[in-house]
């Protein structure tokens, strides 16, 4: 059963939205600051660290000499858990998402395809459910049959460290374990960029 604080922190992403929506519906484009945005106010939003609210408003991936280093964590897994120190010397795409995001049925086939074609190279896939009602994450994987890593954050803590706000959010950490690139929400002309992005971090030097 969720706590009162995690069904609050679920209602406060659920209340931002898909960040390519408005309530209404209709596509927006992405603001420049946090301010004003839907669940802006939230508790959840209150307890982002300074860097990772610094980070959710990035235009353009981080040099390596001032990327912060991403918090580690251990979640569980079907198979087990998943630590992300674990993946030192890999380049990790953290993906957080829920069973009600519409924008996370698009990007699902596309992370499949990444961790398929870039994970021999280096590249694992990690997408984080952070859905209160296990059974509804599930019919999702059943549906998507991802080949990727699925974990699960059903109290919300990892989400909360790393200052996640809407769905999806997705981090790109490179093979030393620092964020070099965060993208909130999916859509599909952002394809390209964040390939380039991920094939860049995997020819950088281990």
């Amino acid at each position: 059963m969720q706590s009162n604080h995690t069904a609050k922190t679920m209602d406060a992403i659920r209340d931002s939205g898909c960040p390519c929506r408005t309530s209404g519906g209709a596509r927006r484009s992405r603001p420049s600051s946090l301010a004003g945005w839907p669940g802006a106010g939230s508790p959840l939003l209150r307890l982002i660290r300074p860097w990772a609210l610094a980070l959710l408003c990035l235009r353009a991936p981080l040099v390596a000499a001032s990327a912060p280093p991403a918090p580690d964590f251990s979640l569980p897994t079907p198979s087990g858990e998943v630590h992300l120190s674990g993946l030192r010397g890999r380049v990790v795409l953290l993906d957080f998402w829920a069973s009600w995001c519409e924008p996370c049925r698009q990007s699902f086939p596309w992370m499949d395809s990444l961790q398929t074609r870039y994970g021999p190279r280096g590249l694992t896939v990690v997408a984080v459910d952070l859905d209160g009602d296990r059974s509804a994450g599930e019919r999702f994987i059943a549906r998507m049959r991802p080949r990727f890593t699925i974990a699960r954050d059903p109290k919300g803590g990892v989400a909360e460290r790393y200052g996640v706000e809407a769905m999806p959010t997705s981090f790109l950490i490179d093979r030393q374990g620092r964020i070099r690139a965060v993208h909130r929400g999916f859509r599909g002309r952002q394809k390209g960029q964040r390939e380039a992005e991920i094939a860049a971090l995997l020819e950088e030097k281990r």
